[in-house]
Order: C-alpha cells, then structure tokens, then sequence
C-alpha cells in the first residue's frame, strides 16, 4: 500500500504515465503465485483525490485526469460543468460564478438517474453548494444561486479569499438592488436609456462608494443665497449639515480586524459631525476624456458640469449645486428605497455595509495590483469578508422586515 501511494503520488507531481499497475499474490490453498492487475484500485485513488481537490478547492484537474483514464463510465456533461466553475475560479472570473451554479444545477438534475463513479460525484456534488449562515441553510444549486452572501460563505469555506474579495466588489449593488434596498436613480436611466440597468446600478453604487462616501468637509462647496440675493458657492463650515457620511478613511481602518465590538464602534467614531444621511452629494462622473464629434477631446469635468447643468434644470434647484476641488456634484435623496431611508436604524446599518465594501475594496486593490500599503494577513481579511457578509445579511433581513416581507 505504501508503493501504491508513492506511485500515485510520482504519477501526480511528475506526469509519469502509469501503463499498469501490478502486484503479485499467493494461493495457501493452490500454493500458486499470480500476478494481479491493479488499475481498478488506481481509478478509485484517482477519483477521491479528484473529488477532494474539487470540494475542499474548487479544482477540477484530478476529475478530469480521472475521467480521461476511465471506461464504461457515462457522466453525461458533468465534468464539464464543473470544470466551467473550476475554471472561473481559477481565473478569478466570478462574475460567471452565478451563471456555472445554474448550469451545474441543471446538469445534475438531467442527470439524477446517474449510477456508478459519477453517481457518487453528483451526491457529493449537490452537498458541496450548502452553507450555513447564522443556523439558516442556503443551497447555491437552488434558489440561493444568486445569493451574495451564500456565495462568500461558500468562497470562506474553502479559504478562496480572492475570489470572495471580487464577489464583494462585483455583485453588492445587483444584490442590495434585488434585495429592494436600493433603487437605480431615475436621470441615469433618462441619461442611458439603452443601457443595461444592473450596469447603471454598479456604476451609481461604486461611483458613490468612490466619490460620496467618506470625505472630510474641508474642501466641499455649497451655493448658498448672498446678500444680493445671487447663488454663490462657499464652503461648508463646522457645524454646518453635510451629506457626506463618513470622514475621510485612513490606512488603519484596513487593517488587522480586531472583533465585531470594536469594529463597529471605529466605523461608527467615523462618521461626520452633523451629517445628513438622507441625502448625498451625487457626482456626476464619466471614467475618462471624451471625444465629440468633430474629434476635439474635452476633459472629464467639463461633460460633467454639462451633465449637472442639464440635470439641475430638469430636476433640481440652484442650490442643490455642490463642489469638491472644483469637480461637480449635485445634493440628491439617497437612493435607498424611501420607505427604508426613512428609517434611521436602517440607514446606519446600510452605511456600516458601505464602509466595510470600501475597506474590501482597498484590500483588494492593494494586494491585486501589489501596491504594499496594507500588511493584512489572510486570516485579517477572512475576518473582513465574515464582518461583511454577516452585515450584509444582517440588512437583507431588515429591509425584508421593513417592508413587511
């Protein structure tokens, strides 16, 4: 047994092509010696260590070598499948991680008569998609496919903290919009009208975590009425309402995470002096310069200052005009649906949910692009995305109270 476990190991780290495996025996009753055939017990080696590597890593290379080198076995697309899954998380594509749950899920249930080898894998295949949140069970083969924070506490259960660290960034605003948290604001859709609407919900939520989110009040401008009666822009002064949340966040808030406790009442010791929670100052960003037609390239603030013009005119008042270092922005209802925005409880735990997605997001930046401001252990940012997965869920249940669901 030890031999068949080295060869098995040679076989896996070296590519050394196994012809046949073989042992010899002895009859006590014939006295006879044989020598014995032994591929069967290596397909059964090679099928638990595939299917170990999958469920504990979400790997699918062992499954595959497994059914390249077995016979008479019908899996019918199944490795496919999970090999589509395998292969997104490999390459951190976890955008595609909600569409290869619901094709898994439909391979396996046109494949529920399976028998033999891959009726084994699908048992355990369907078991692997089950978490446990706060003692509730979701199954992300089921009707928890596109659950946010089953898929993290999926992506925490097998320690793939990359891939947890991309759901957060990519899927929280299609999740809290779903969800009936927050709503997609009525001039983006006007502004895009063929525009893909979850599109212009990610592009609303990140740009507000990017630009809305946390800033100190030192160079935010107001128009305020002088005395002649005309709009002019000046500063907001302490003790003055400002609809910035949160001030400007610093390296330590990224750091090592210490406990729940202690985590919300930093994260609460953030928040601005008198700031208005109901509404935000809404930038009107686009990514980059931009070209018209005559082919004269304009800067990013002048089409946005266009863009703020034309919607202070359809929708808003001259003195819901507001600057940051002269780029601009316009005060505007939060866009959380209005009965939750109304509910002041609910709002600080939406805030605490947009804090700790910005504090993912910075990790994340840091540690894909190598940039070396933050020194988070692996164990500091499991921390991270349990505290926010556990909020997340947290104002999933509230709103569904809230709205009487």
């Amino acid at each position: 047994m030890v031999v068949d476990s080295i060869l098995t190991l040679i076989k896996n780290i070296d590519n050394v092509e196994l012809k046949g495996i073989y042992t010899p025996g002895y009859s006590p009753k014939t006295h006879k010696s044989s020598i014995k055939l032994l591929d069967d017990v290596f397909y059964v080696y090679d099928f638990v260590g595939g299917m170990h590597e999958f469920l504990s890593f979400g790997r699918s290379n062992g499954l595959v070598r497994f059914n390249e080198s077995v016979e008479n076995e019908n899996e019918n697309g199944l490795v496919d499948a999970i090999n589509n899954i395998s292969n997104s998380i490999s390459l951190n594509r976890m955008d595609n991680f909600s569409a290869n749950l619901k094709e898994l899920a439909k391979t396996l249930d046109e494949n529920k008569d399976l028998k033999g080898y891959y009726g084994t894998v699908k048992d355990l295949v369907l078991n692997n998609y089950k978490v446990n949140i706060s003692n509730k069970m979701y199954d992300l083969l089921g009707e928890n496919s596109d659950y946010l924070p089953a898929q993290l506490q999926w992506c925490l259960d097998k320690n793939l903290l990359q891939q947890a660290l991309v759901l957060v960034e990519t899927k929280t605003a299609c999740q809290l919009k779903n969800s009936g948290i927050i709503e997609v604001e009525a001039w983006r859709k006007a502004e895009c009208p063929d525009e893909d609407e979850n599109k212009l919900c990610i592009n609303q939520f990140v740009t507000f975590i990017n630009k809305s989110l946390c800033f100190n009040r030192g160079s935010w401008q107001k128009n305020k009425r002088s005395k002649n009666g005309r709009c002019k822009l000046e500063y907001i002064r302490n003790g003055e309402m400002i609809s910035v949340y949160f001030k400007q966040m610093n390296q330590k808030q990224t750091q090592v995470f210490t406990n729940k406790t202690d985590v919300i009442k930093k994260i609460n010791q953030q928040k601005n002096d008198a700031a208005n929670s109901k509404k935000y100052y809404c930038y009107y960003g686009n990514p980059k310069d931009w070209q018209d037609e005559d082919g004269k390239w304009h800067r990013i603030d002048e089409k946005n200052h266009a863009l703020r013009d034309k919607v202070l005119q359809a929708d808003y008042l001259e003195f819901d005009k507001v600057n940051f270092k002269s780029s601009p922005y316009i005060e505007q209802d939060l866009f959380v649906e209005q009965k939750l925005r109304d509910n002041q409880g609910f709002l600080n735990q939406f805030y605490r949910v947009c804090y700790v997605y910005k504090v993912l997001k910075l990790i994340r930046n840091d540690t894909v692009h190598s940039l070396g401001k933050y020194t988070n252990t692996s164990e500091d940012v499991a921390n991270w995305v349990r505290f926010y997965l556990e909020q997340l869920e947290q104002l999933i249940q509230t709103a569904q109270k809230i709205h009487g669901n």
